[in-house]
């Protein structure tokens, strides 16, 4: 059977010493050490793009970005080897499971010509968050990984700057990640803190905050934003 490798994200690479390749039967798929980029096998990931048929990305862009020596994470000259057969798709929603027409993790659907009903879905998400309760304030809502690559840190610091400005907007941060990218330190300045939840949960709430995507000029009164990955 073919194999396909989707690469979603360089920086894990998964690797091993050869004494655990030995026992866990990795070696043998290890190729020869006469081979010039031998040294860059020692990964789960390399591997995977050793042997791999086909070898995807999230993006094009992505895709010419990882055989660059200055965004290839160490494994550029291997991907540079196999870049006949890599190729990167375009990443987006599952539009199936985030439909707000249809979405049974949203306390109202709508679709585009009843978008001005959204407004439930904010009040319940603010609800939900136990924020206030005011269809004014601008409601901010990221869902996406909290790692260092996706920008988390500048996200939380631009944030932080904003509110000490002055400005006044509501702000809800769904992810899982990294426990040591700073944000540790920043959120007790934003008067703010991690809440651990159960998977199931978190799904139910990134519907919610997807739902709550809409363009201003149609929402005047009900500022609605969007900021960060919201994939």
């Amino acid at each position: 059977a073919a194999s396909l490798l989707t690469i979603h994200n360089l920086a894990y690479q998964g690797w091993f010493d050869q004494p655990w390749a030995v026992h866990s039967g990795v070696a043998r798929y290890v190729p020869d050490s006469r081979q010039p980029l031998h040294p860059l096998h020692w990964s789960a990931l390399a591997l995977g793009i050793y042997h791999a048929d086909v070898i995807n990305t999230v993006s094009e862009t992505y895709a010419r970005e990882i055989v660059t020596p200055g965004l290839g994470q160490g494994l550029d000259p291997l991907l540079r080897r196999r870049q006949e057969v890599l190729l990167g798709i375009t990443n987006g929603l599952d539009y199936d499971q985030f439909d707000p027409a249809t979405d049974p993790s949203i306390p109202q659907t709508y679709d585009f010509p009843s978008s001005d009903q959204k407004r439930v879905n904010k009040q319940a998400l603010q609800v939900r968050m136990a924020l206030v309760k005011d269809p004014t304030l601008p409601l901010v809502g990221s869902v996406g990984r909290i790692t260092e690559m996706k920008g988390i840190q500048i996200m939380l610091d631009g944030v932080a700057r904003l509110l000490q400005e002055g400005q006044r907007f509501q702000f809800v941060l769904l992810g899982t990640g990294q426990a040591d990218t700073g944000h540790g330190q920043v959120l007790p300045r934003l008067g703010a803190a991690l809440a651990p939840g159960p998977l199931a949960e978190g799904q139910r709430l990134a519907g919610q905050l997807q739902a709550l995507q809409g363009d201003l000029d149609r929402d005047r009164g009900h500022p609605l934003l969007a900021l960060g990955p919201l994939h």
